[in-house]
């Protein structure tokens, strides 16, 4: 399964009603609480009605288990969740698989669905996100479309949704390192550097962090899935170390301020030439080139652009 011919791991969150075996699917990167709300919402939303109890399995995004006597307990986010739509919490019982047979075999089948469609559509490359979301979306509305019948008599027995999704993210206050990050949940991601030194706040949600300075948005952020990980913009950085050219050579997420694979090797001068300080100057004032004409897709500048000193090519280089 890929999106433009790059790989594209995901899950896919999928609500059944049992009796008519109605279903809601929406794409999703973990099973964070987040992703699971998100999904939940969606497929009620979308179906139009809200059932009298949600099942789960042990997720732990929905249940905690407390550590003195190993009772296990919905965590409070998920039973907000449920008190909004007004469900009955139920989970099914370790080692019992029958008790969520309905909901596995319907998952199964699905999954074979999907198999099946990629296998007659003659290959499992999207041209885009969207594109993949609607054929998923597609295949649903026509699997649905058999169980018309019993889903009538189960949509009278729904209650009505309440006047408005819920939503619900989580919210941090963080400080902006003198490096221009952020530590979230294990993980680290550059901001823009104006907002060194601020706390913000920051709403996570399933695939985005968004970022406050007081009631202003600041920025949006795609969210890493798993720990001990960085997503790093040189967009965000790079002025600041165009102030302090030095801190270049040992910032640590120096690979990454490389918006290619191509810019990462950087100019190839010596730097015995020019020294430390004139390498390191070097180096910001190409990454300010790659900024200013990534879009512009024009040829890498000339030799002489990476030095300090004059430059008759960039003039914008002259001034180190």
């Amino acid at each position: 399964m890929s999106i433009a011919g790059e790989p594209f791991p995901h899950m896919v969150f999928h609500l059944v009603f049992t009796y008519s075996n109605v279903e809601a699917v929406r794409i999703c990167f973990s099973e964070s609480f987040e992703a699971l709300a998100e999904g939940i919402e969606h497929a009620l939303w979308q179906i139009g009605g809200v059932p009298e109890q949600h099942r789960t399995d042990h997720l732990t995004a929905a249940v905690k288990q407390e550590h003195k006597s190993g009772a296990e307990d919905w965590t409070q986010r998920y039973q907000a969740l449920m008190a909004h739509y007004g469900m009955q919490p139920t989970w099914n019982n370790t080692g019992i698989a029958h008790e969520n047979g309905d909901v596995e075999q319907s998952h199964h089948r699905f999954k074979e669905a999907v198999d099946q469609a990629l296998r007659v559509r003659g290959h499992r490359d999207f041209a885009s996100r969207s594109a993949y979301e609607h054929f998923l979306q597609d295949l649903v509305y026509k699997r649905n479309q058999t169980r018309t019948v019993r889903f009538a008599e189960e949509k009278a027995r729904l209650r009505p949704l309440p006047v408005a999704p819920l939503a619900p993210c989580k919210e941090v206050r963080v400080t902006v390192s003198r490096f221009s990050t952020v530590a979230v949940l294990g993980n680290v991601y550059s901001v823009p550097s104006r907002l060194i030194g601020s706390r913000v706040l920051i709403r996570i949600r399933a695939e985005t962090l968004e970022g406050y300075l007081g009631t202003s948005a600041v920025f949006t952020l795609p969210r890493l899935v798993g720990k001990q990980q960085h997503r790093i913009d040189y967009h965000h950085i790079i002025w600041s170390l165009v102030r302090k050219p030095g801190a270049f050579a040992a910032y640590q997420y120096r690979e990454e301020l490389f918006p290619t694979t191509i810019a990462s090797r950087g100019p190839m001068i010596d730097s015995a030439s020019i020294g430390p300080s004139g390498l390191s100057r070097s180096m910001c004032a190409f990454c300010i080139w790659l900024r200013q004409h990534r879009k512009r897709k024009s040829k890498p500048p000339y030799p002489c652009c990476w030095k300090p000193g004059p430059c008759q090519h960039s003039p914008q280089f002259a001034t180190w």
